[in-house]
């Protein structure tokens, strides 16, 4: 299907959203087949006796909880439906500059900080564009500026 493998930061979240809405189905179709008090085993049943509703499934998915890719717990917010932040893993990557000697310079990835069970946690400085981890000043206010709006009698 295809020649190489998909390489993105998001892979683990995909495969953790397929998981999750699979095992939710699951659990949607037992429900639905154990109310009409018919088992998967059970050879004489009809397809519809399993089918389940979007709300179903959905009401099955906020309440699904399992280990993820990273070891820690999926688990979705029950009010929105969306995943957990607590139960993700984020990083922040800062691409560093490496000056080479020949006059050419790469940027390798270091990672910053880690937000995991509901906290970030420093693991290196972060460096700025002038080439500290001193934070930058925020942008000055604009002066000299000529205001040439249409009032809002003209509009």
């Amino acid at each position: 299907f295809l020649s190489s493998p998909l390489k993105s930061a998001y892979n683990a979240f995909y495969y953790e959203a397929t998981i999750a809405l699979g095992i939710s189905a699951c659990e949607a179709s037992a429900a639905a087949a154990y109310a009409n008090n018919h088992s998967f085993t059970n050879g004489d049943s009809s397809v519809s006796e399993f089918s389940f509703t979007g709300e179903d499934h959905y009401n099955h998915l906020v309440n699904t909880k399992f280990t993820g890719l990273g070891g820690n717990e999926v688990f979705f917010d029950q009010s929105t439906g969306s995943r957990d932040p607590k139960s993700a893993v984020y990083t922040v990557t800062n691409f560093v500059e490496v000056d080479l000697g020949d006059g050419n310079v790469t940027f390798e990835p270091v990672t910053t900080s880690l937000f995991q069970e509901g906290e970030w946690k420093s693991i290196h400085p972060y460096i700025f564009n002038d080439g500290t981890s001193n934070i930058p000043d925020d942008i000055p206010p604009l002066s000299g500026i000529v205001d040439n709006r249409i009032s809002l009698q003209v509009r």
